[in-house]
């Protein structure tokens, strides 16, 4: 997190926004579990593991809302669902 979000101030790293006060101490948190998530997602992704790349995904927005977390979660069902849809064509 770069900018207070309350008060847009640069954060510097810091946990309290030194303008307003805010303490960021759990936004900071959510915010890293989040990356966390998305990193299993990711790889979970890249091994071939639908179910467990969505489920990560999914973890992954519950603790951030964020666009880039929305758009990798959109990104891993479009990945599931395109798999199988394939996977049906194949069985047919």
């Amino acid at each position: 997190m770069e900018r207070c979000p309350v008060c847009r101030a640069r954060l510097g790293g810091r946990l309290i926004c030194r303008r307003c006060g805010c303490d960021l101490n759990r936004a900071i948190v959510a915010e890293r579990r989040a990356r966390g998530y998305l990193a299993r997602a990711l790889e979970a992704l890249r091994g071939g593991s639908l179910e467990a790349a969505r489920e990560a995904a999914e973890e992954a927005l519950r603790w951030d809302s964020s666009q880039a977390v929305r758009a990798t979660v959109a990104f891993v069902r479009r990945q599931a669902k395109d798999s199988e849809r394939a996977y049906r064509i194949a069985s047919a």
